[in-house]
This record gives C-alpha cells, sequence and structure tokens, in this order.
C-alpha cells in the first residue's frame, strides 16, 4: 500500500509540473497575441512569430538564431522584438533561418551599421537622437540629442521611423540618466533595454508594409 501512495504522488507531482508548464506556456501565448493585436491596432505592421532556436556561446559573438529565414520572406535589417522590447536587427538570412544582432552588440564603427533612429515616446515631434551600443561602458546609448530637447529619467525611448530603415513604434528602453554630450551642444542618454535577453525563446519579426517588404501573410 506504501509502495502505491508513492507512486501516486509521484504520479501527481509530475502531472502537477506538466500542469503548471502548460499553464504557463498558455499565458505566455496570450500575452504574445495580445502584444500582437494591439501592436497590429497602432501601426499596420505585420508581426511574425518566431522561435530562438540557438543562443551563441560565444563571448564574442552573442548573436541569436530563429526558425524563419528566406523561404518566409524575413531579410536582413529587419527589426526583432519582443512582447517587452526591441531585441535586434536581423544580420544574416538563409533559406529557414536567421541571424540576429542583438542591439547590445550592434557597433557603431562597422562599416555597414544600421543607425537606429529614436524618439521619447509622447513627444515623438520634438525629442531625436541615434541609439546605439557603447562597448566601453558597456550600456546603451541615444545620441545627439538637441540641447534644447527635453529627456529625462523614466523617459520611454521607441523607434522613429525615420530614415525608412526601422518602423516606427518599436519599444527600445528606458532613460536611465542623461547627460551633456560633445561641446555642450547635444545630450547623450543612458537606455536601460526593455527586451529580457537571458532565456529568449520567442520573438517577433516585424515588417512594416511602407518598406520593401515581402508578400506575407501574418499568422
Amino acid at each position: 500500500e506504501n509502495e502505491e501512495l508513492r507512486r501516486t504522488v509521484a504520479q501527481y507531482t509530475q502531472d502537477k509540473i506538466h500542469y503548471n508548464m502548460v499553464e504557463n506556456q498558455n499565458k505566455q501565448l496570450m500575452k504574445a497575441l495580445e502584444f500582437k493585436e494591439r501592436q497590429q491596432k497602432l501601426y499596420n505592421y505585420k508581426y511574425i512569430p518566431a522561435q530562438v532556436v540557438a543562443n551563441s556561446s560565444n563571448p564574442y559573438d552573442k548573436t541569436i538564431k530563429i526558425n524563419l529565414g528566406a523561404h518566409d520572406g524575413i531579410k536582413p535589417k529587419m527589426a526583432v522584438t519582443t512582447v517587452d522590447g526591441m531585441v535586434g536587427l536581423v544580420s544574416k538570412v538563409s533559406e529557414f533561418t536567421s541571424t540576429v544582432m542583438p542591439i547590445t552588440e550592434l557597433d557603431p564603427t562597422s562599416s555597414d551599421r544600421i543607425s537606429i533612429s529614436a524618439t521619447v515616446l509622447g513627444r515623438e515631434e520634438q525629442t531625436f537622437g541615434i541609439v546605439d551600443y557603447d562597448k566601453e561602458n558597456n550600456v546603451l546609448q541615444m545620441t545627439r540629442i538637441d540641447e534644447n530637447a527635453e529627456v529625462k529619467e523614466g523617459d520611454l525611448i521607441v523607434t522613429s521611423g525615420l530614415g525608412n530603415v526601422l518602423p516606427m513604434g518599436i519599444i527600445i528602453g528606458t532613460v536611465v540618466s542623461n547627460e551633456v554630450g560633445d561641446f555642450g551642444l547635444t545630450h547623450t542618454a543612458a537606455i536601460k533595454p526593455a527586451a529580457k535577453f537571458d532565456h529568449l525563446t520567442e520573438v517577433f519579426v516585424v515588417i512594416a508594409p511602407d518598406v520593401d517588404a515581402p508578400d506575407v501573410e501574418a499568422p
């Protein structure tokens, strides 16, 4: 009887763990669905869900691989985000997978760099800057902010859509500090990324219709 009871308890524990995992997964899927529908109402973009299939263990190459590629209409320089915020940009595309360069690894000195034009949510017509990663100080930063622009701690930074490279309105992060830049003519703000880069499992590839977008129907 004791042995049977132990087996019953073990089975119950296993079922409980499985139930908790399924429940947690359902909550994540509902959150992702709500995010996708909310964003599509704000901006006429396509959000194509993708699974993260690999994270590079190389400390000098912290790229992410997703399970969508050219076959799915994915192209280099497309933005990749989670429900929390921007993860990075598609850097390489193969037939069925793509490599994503995180925004925390974008090299501002690279010859093929992409300038992420950004603004402060709620003050889109007044505040602009360029977001990149300062490797020396290990911080995401928004530079070239006009000296008269109002940027303060706690402000939410989003893509501005200028330059027709990235869609507008993608959350990048939150301002944690702001200081005077070169010669006092501009400001530089330090930004805490909104995306959680640890244990990434699901992301969205963002396709804007006014950019050379592939003819892909978002699921």
